[in-house]
């Protein structure tokens, strides 16, 4: 038995009681607000549960009033969020190539050849020796001294 002031009686059995707290924590928790058909039906078997231990009904009572705090603690479950997938790795870049070639193999003092080259996944081109930057892909007539 609890000893409640202010109550129909003084003593009530346990039950009672905390079925009038849990009630009153969802009303504070802003339940009434958030789910109020559920919310007043848990306040309607909480005031059930009362009429029937007026009513001499004990036992009736003291199981209506635990289904009210089972309802009440029921009150607007909160959906679990569905973990976002973490991002895909971004993919490594493939390392830049190079394909480069000359018309001749050797050359003498003076004469000229045609170079020509190729790249893959590059963003620029330099070619060393006094050409410096190139396009990607491209021939060049050169002549070195």
């Amino acid at each position: 038995m609890e000893y409640v002031p202010n109550g129909q009686y003084f003593f009530y059995h346990k039950e009672l009681p905390a079925a009038e707290r849990a009630v009153e924590a969802a009303r504070r928790a802003g339940k009434d607000k958030e789910c109020p058909a559920d919310f007043q039906a848990a306040e309607k078997m909480k005031n059930d549960a009362y009429k029937l231990y007026y009513a001499c009904h004990t036992k009736e009572a003291i199981a209506k009033a635990n289904e009210a705090i089972a309802a009440t603690n029921a009150l607007c479950p909160k959906i679990p969020e569905t973990p976002k997938p973490a991002p895909a790795p971004a993919p490594t870049p493939a390392a830049p190539t190079v394909s480069l070639s000359a018309d001749s193999t050797s050359l003498e003092q003076g004469s000229c050849t045609r170079l020509t080259w190729s790249t893959t996944n590059a963003s620029s081109a330099s070619i060393d020796q006094g050409l410096g930057s190139v396009e990607l892909r491209g021939s060049r007539q050169v002549c070195p001294t």
